[in-house]
């Protein structure tokens, strides 16, 4: 079983792992609106999201996720290890901030026929120390 996160730009390189790989793993693009909580990575004015469970552990392969995601890895998990490393702020539902990061969510899964877990879903965004790492 991969290990958590350590550190915050570990996060944000399995953000930009989780978004390029979708193109080239059709089960990942399947998972998509199975996720409740999402971490958000602006680069360049665009949002790029990444699940908690596939985040959340260190160097965490497609691969690997695909091969071990039911059977050893928790979102659940990964969001206490997360909570307690304080990197992130959740979004807020009902907020303009959270409707507005909601609304790009949901125009990106649907660039992969997908829409967001019926449910209130979770988005969690860089506190302002931990942005530019």
């Amino acid at each position: 079983m991969p290990n958590f996160v350590t550190r915050p730009k570990h996060v944000f390189d399995a953000i930009r792992t989780f978004n390029e790989s979708l193109h080239r793993y059709s089960e990942l693009v399947g998972l998509l609106n199975r996720f409740r909580v999402f971490y958000v990575l602006e680069e360049s004015g665009k949002p790029f999201f990444g699940p908690s469970k596939f985040v959340g552990y260190d160097g965490l392969t497609p691969e690997e996720y695909l091969r071990v995601h039911r059977s050893l890895l928790d979102g659940r998990d990964t969001e206490n290890h997360l909570n307690k490393k304080k990197w992130f702020k959740e979004v807020y539902f009902g907020t303009p901030d959270y409707h507005a990061l909601h609304e790009q969510l949901t125009v990106w899964m649907q660039s992969f026929d997908k829409i967001p877990w019926g449910g209130k879903v979770k988005l969690k965004v860089p506190r302002p120390q931990f942005r530019n790492l």
